[in-house]
């Protein structure tokens, strides 16, 4: 039965995410929808106002680091190349060893062998080639449609959630499971808004924090900004996000 769930998971994926993700965002939103409304708002225009302001926000974030993320993009491999012989110390010993390595082939033969050939082709083709631009042009509709469909159902679930609720609320048996039910559904939602806030108001800190040391030690501000809200980004997955901003701000420093 686990596996049969599990499959039929992975068979409606492309289905079973937005709804997911729109339930989820819906879940935050609420507390702030019923702000709006104990200010005499319509459930209706406050729900738009938080769904669709929160993605007119995204998108403005976005459009600002998209220069400065396309730049450092650019300048990638240039970086690379310059931090290569600044860590090559650290790899000192290794490199060592590989010249060891290399002595001793070279001594025991002088012209390679045919499985050395055979390795270096198999590592040609295993470089991996550059991205193609059509394939990402193919894909942005479908990443549009994704992002469209749960920008809807977040707006679906804020606006009829509440009577969704109330309607299955109504068809449990006694009254003592539906004030139960009615309860915990209630914390779920409080709890998890809470938490979302709190740990949102925690990386929005931190990203401020980390795009005004950057900015104080000579970064532009359009970098600073982007580095600060990657470090922010980050700090929602918890242990391995941290690591990784730390290490990327190791290697760009």
């Amino acid at each position: 039965a686990v596996l049969v769930f599990i499959a039929g998971c992975w068979a409606g994926k492309e289905l079973l995410v937005p709804i997911l993700l729109g339930l989820f965002l819906s879940l935050v939103a609420n507390p702030v929808v019923w702000k709006l409304q104990q200010l005499r708002m319509p459930r209706w225009l406050a729900g738009m106002f938080v769904v669709f302001g929160g993605l007119a926000l995204a998108v403005t974030l976005m459009t600002q680091l998209a220069t400065p993320a396309g730049d450092w993009l650019q300048r990638a491999p240039t970086a690379l190349r310059e931090v290569a012989p600044k860590l090559r110390g650290l790899v000192r010993q290794v490199n060592e060893a590989n010249k060891a390595a290399a002595s001793v082939v070279s001594a025991a033969s002088a012209t390679p062998t045919t499985s050395t050939r055979a390795q270096a082709a198999a590592l040609a083709q295993g470089q991996p080639k550059p991205p193609n631009l059509w394939t990402w042009l193919r894909g942005a509709p479908r990443l549009l449609a994704v992002i469209g469909a749960v920008v809807l159902l977040s707006y679906f679930f804020v606006v009829f959630g509440v009577d969704l609720q109330q309607r299955a609320i109504a068809l449990l048996p006694d009254r003592h499971r539906k004030r139960l039910t009615a309860e915990i559904l209630g914390t779920i939602e409080l709890e998890l808004s809470r938490y979302v806030l709190t740990i949102s108001t925690i990386n929005f800190v931190l990203g401020c924090l980390v795009a005004t040391a950057l900015v104080l030690v000579g970064l532009p501000l359009g970098d600073a900004i982007l580095w600060g809200a990657l470090g922010g980004l980050l700090n929602f997955a918890p242990y391995v996000g941290p690591v990784i901003g730390v290490s990327m701000l190791t290697v760009v420093g």
